[in-house]
């Protein structure tokens, strides 16, 4: 949260609104959709004498490991806003995204829930809560047939460690990675189809 001399609280929450306050007693000045959780907290320069508020707006950090349900929040794409009085800017609308077509299920529902739950003790620190991971780290729900495809040598293998994926074999077995694998397959069964983007997110005007 920031706070400034003119008595207001400016914040980004995580149910993907950004709003202002007094300072004094918590009136809500202003808010606006913004499409994604500001898990970062905001701050304000000045350029010339005029005042801005920017804000990188994105869900990441440590509220993506413990997750929340807010699946279309969680699913809007990462960016800086920049805000300031008299604005009359409209937030540019994101192009939509799909989820790939996992590979076919063969795993029980045992070993998905085996998979879940070696998922979430080594895997969710990284890639998030339910596969759902922001900034850098890639989201596992989107992963192509190539990377399905070598997932087994990926994880044990580092096969991808030049791009920051150590190979993780002192910490999983091969049956960890079979589960685990299932489970993103399950994960990623349930998201195919949907859209992504802005269009499933009210668009506000900055004021």
């Amino acid at each position: 949260m920031l706070t400034t001399a003119g008595n207001l609280l400016v914040e980004g929450t995580e149910d993907g609104n950004f709003g202002v306050y007094r300072a004094s007693n918590g009136e809500k000045l202003w808010s606006m959709p913004i499409g994604t959780g500001a898990v970062a907290g905001p701050m304000t320069y000045s350029v010339d004498g005029e005042q801005y508020i920017a804000v990188s707006a994105g869900w990441a950090g440590s509220l993506i490991i413990i997750g929340g349900g807010l699946t279309a929040i969680h699913d809007a794409p990462s960016r800086m806003l920049v805000f300031k009085l008299g604005g009359n800017a409209v937030l540019p609308a994101t192009a939509p995204r799909t989820v790939p077509a996992p590979p076919p299920q063969t795993a029980s529902a045992d070993s998905i829930a085996k998979g879940e739950a070696a998922y979430n003790k080594t895997c969710r620190i990284c890639h998030g809560g339910s596969l759902i991971s922001g900034g850098m780290i890639p989201d596992l729900r989107f992963m192509s047939r190539d990377t399905h495809a070598q997932f087994e040598a990926i994880v044990l293998g580092g096969a991808r460690a030049d791009r920051g994926m150590a190979s993780f074999a002192d910490t999983v077995s091969v049956d960890d990675v079979e589960a685990i694998h299932a489970y993103i397959i399950a994960e990623s069964a349930k998201a195919q189809g949907r859209l992504f983007g802005a269009d499933r997110v009210r668009q506000g005007e900055i004021k």
